[in-house]
């Protein structure tokens, strides 16, 4: 990418309102740089401390769940550790914050996380607050309980049904995004 691109990369993010982009590995240490950020950028508009709350931590879902979920993978070889990675966004359009993130997924998990957000948009705030009491108790296999805790979460947090989608990129591999609106 040369000097031109970047500016022009530049300019089309702020054409969509996007107010911070991260793309590259996520960590913990990561996570919490660009939370702090994200405070900072949020904390300066005049929006409300129940909307910036709901942002804030939807934000922070979707960017951990990159770091959980996420199936490309780099190695760190002198922390020993894996990093993986994605892009998340936020952004401000037509008078309402969003929270946009996506990585690629392993192709065998695209029907299992479609199921799931189909089902959650389809519920009410009183319907996700009972689903989520009841995954939290009941859920029975590992990968689907906590994927669909945090899209509950997120969910719950959200003013509007979740936008997705999921591209297949090769034989075993999907990119998944999620656009969330408060």
């Amino acid at each position: 990418m040369n000097a031109k691109e970047i500016y022009d990369l530049k300019k089309q993010l702020d054409s969509k309102g996007i107010i911070l982009c991260y793309s590259g590995v996520i960590s913990q240490s990561i996570i919490e740089d660009i939370a702090e950020n994200l405070k900072n950028k949020i904390g300066v508009d005049d929006i409300s401390s129940s909307i910036n709350q709901k942002l804030f931590s939807v934000f922070v879902e979707q960017v951990q769940n990159i770091m959980k979920y996420s199936a490309e993978i780099e190695y760190d070889e002198e922390n020993k550790i894996e990093l993986k990675s994605g892009i998340a966004m936020v952004g401000k359009e037509n008078g309402k914050y969003f929270s946009l993130s996506g990585n690629l997924i392993e192709k065998q998990h695209k029907k299992l996380l479609l199921e799931k957000i189909e089902t959650i948009n389809k519920m009410n705030k009183e319907e996700l607050k009972t689903f989520y009491k009841n995954q939290m108790q009941n859920g029975s296999d590992k990968l689907e309980q906590t994927v669909g805790l945090g899209l509950i979460y997120i969910a719950r947090k959200a003013s509007k049904p979740m936008e997705y989608n999921i591209d297949d990129i090769n034989e075993t591999h999907s990119f998944y995004s999620l656009r969330v609106t408060i």
